[in-house]
């Protein structure tokens, strides 16, 4: 969990964040994520970041950095300007988000073994047997009701416009069914699944897919400050 906050009146701003870092071996989080940065003069602009730290694989610090060096020399107009260039930047610069269909198909398999990985922390963490009596059979039962709850909220989602065409469904569905059950379970790191549950786990990874929800993975990215015109400082809202 990440705590971040912005202070902010007509003079300036201050932002704070934790150092905390969520690890899959480790119950107590260990304490050096950077989550602050401020780009040099003549730009007053601080950024934080929460979420993955990593956008298709590139560490978001590696990313801020290069943004600053195409923008060294001359401050924007307006704050305004920041958030719509660094978008542009973003969603233009083939090294971050890669074109090539290898890339994207590694990325997604990242994502959706990440995902993985947290689903079964979150189905350990909120699984309780009232005889407090770990076994296959229990958990497995209430892993069903778990995975069948976050089916049905994502079929009543909206779907992602770049997934409605019939054969990039098709294939996406071919490219899960591909996954290694054994991998599964091993990532999950919970029991050996039974058929069905592996089933129920390819329905939600194609599901998170195609719908407009982003549990597979997200960074969040919080700008503030002042453009070379700005009278007082902003935040994006």
């Amino acid at each position: 969990m990440t705590s971040e906050v912005i202070l902010m009146n007509k003079n300036g701003l201050a932002i704070a964040a934790d150092s905390a870092v969520t690890r899959s071996d480790s119950n107590r989080p260990p304490h050096y994520q950077r989550k602050l940065f401020s780009m040099t003069q003549p730009h007053n602009i601080a950024i934080m970041l929460h979420d993955r730290m990593q956008i298709n694989s590139v560490p978001v610090e590696t990313i801020l950095n290069i943004y600053q060096s195409h923008k060294r020399k001359n401050a924007l107009l307006f704050f305004d300007d920041y958030v719509t260039d660094f978008i542009s930047y973003l969603g233009n610069n083939k090294n971050i988000l890669g074109h090539q269909d290898m890339d994207k198909d590694m990325n997604w398999t990242c994502d959706a073994l990440h995902f993985l990985m947290r689903l079964g922390q979150e189905i350990y963490q909120n699984w309780q047997d009232p005889k407090h009596n770990i076994n296959n059979e229990s958990i497995q039962k209430f892993m069903g009701h778990y995975l069948d709850q976050k089916i049905e909220k994502l079929n009543a989602t909206a779907d992602c416009n770049s997934f409605k065409d019939k054969e990039t469904r098709q294939n996406l569905k071919k490219d899960i069914e591909n996954l290694d059950s054994h991998y599964i379970d091993q990532i999950l790191n919970l029991f050996p699944l039974s058929h069905k549950m592996h089933a129920k786990i390819y329905r939600l990874l194609y599901l998170m897919t195609i719908k407009n929800n982003f549990d597979m993975g997200h960074t969040v990215i919080v700008i503030a400050g002042f453009g070379s015109e700005d009278i007082f400082p902003k935040v994006p809202r």
